[in-house]
């Protein structure tokens, strides 16, 4: 999809809402699933980012919000990698029971072809989370981090890594970056 008209000009009634601020911080517990093994996923951080400063109750009113997880993909964490995935109105699953009626001689008995998913929490250990600075939120996994700015009314993420025992910013996704 096209949203702009040449670079800089929005398409008429596009509106595009940057993220501004963090709002909400989480830190997700590894996870993955033991038969399928397709959404294994490391230790990840949820931020919930507003597209306007909150000063107020009333501020939250007609606004969008943003998403933003940061993992490292595989289930202990590839070296050296870390995924960002943000998210607008993010779909939550189907109903696990039925929406028709049943047939009569269901008695409550699960049908013998139904299988329970087992869901496994595991621990990273190559990657770590960390949300005790004030002002920030990071990631580590290997030698490369990824560092969430925690204060208000000022989004950014920088991504670096750690050569010869100090810190190279790579790239970083600022304000008016995400949207």
């Amino acid at each position: 999809m096209k949203f702009t008209n040449g670079t800089w000009d929005l398409k008429e009634g596009i509106k595009v809402f940057p993220a501004t601020e963090v709002s909400k911080l989480s830190t997700l517990p590894a996870l993955g699933d033991a038969d399928t093994q397709n959404d294994n996923r490391s230790q990840a951080l949820r931020a919930l980012c507003t597209t306007r400063h909150i000063r107020q109750r009333g501020d939250t009113l007609n606004k969008p919000t943003i998403t933003i997880e940061l993992s490292s993909p595989g289930e202990s964490g590839l070296t050296d990698v870390i995924e960002l995935r943000a998210h607008h109105f993010k779909g939550k699953p189907a109903l696990k029971e039925s929406r028709f009626g049943r047939f009569p001689d269901f008695k409550g008995k699960v049908p013998s072809n139904i299988r329970p998913v087992n869901v496994m929490l595991r621990v990273s250990p190559g990657v770590k989370v960390d949300t005790s600075a004030s002002t920030s939120a990071s990631i580590t996994c290997g030698t490369l981090s990824a560092t969430l700015d925690t204060r208000p009314d000022s989004f950014n993420i920088d991504f670096s890594y750690l050569a010869d025992s100090h810190k190279k910013v790579l790239t970083s996704v600022g304000f008016n970056s995400l949207m």
